[in-house]
């Protein structure tokens, strides 16, 4: 099982539905990256989490980086699958929060 982070997203043009995020692999011992993090379709990360991997988001504060909550597929209304933060919602670390391309 591998951890993921996800430091940056794409939305749709209604700003709803993630399409693509900034992705890479991490070593959570050492807090650090496997390799660089990787633009993906939101259909990557499904994947990922479907097959067991663990996908978390993360922020910078102060110039360093904080994990944030972890992600969880949803199914949107028309039938596409995305990803949501997994449990409430923590204020300053929401999907929306993260930096955006």
């Amino acid at each position: 099982m591998a951890v993921y982070a996800v430091t940056e997203v794409k939305f749709d043009a209604g700003n709803q539905r993630v399409l693509q995020v900034k992705m890479g692999p991490v070593i959570v011992k050492d807090k650090e990256w496997m390799s660089a993090p990787m633009i993906v379709d939101v259909a990557e990360v499904v994947k990922a989490i479907k097959l067991g991997d663990d996908v978390f988001t993360m922020f910078q504060r102060r110039g360093h980086p904080v994990p944030g909550p972890k992600l969880k597929v949803t199914t949107h209304s028309n039938g596409r699958e995305g990803v949501m933060i997994d449990g409430p919602e923590t204020p300053l670390m929401t999907l929306k929060d993260l930096p955006t391309f």
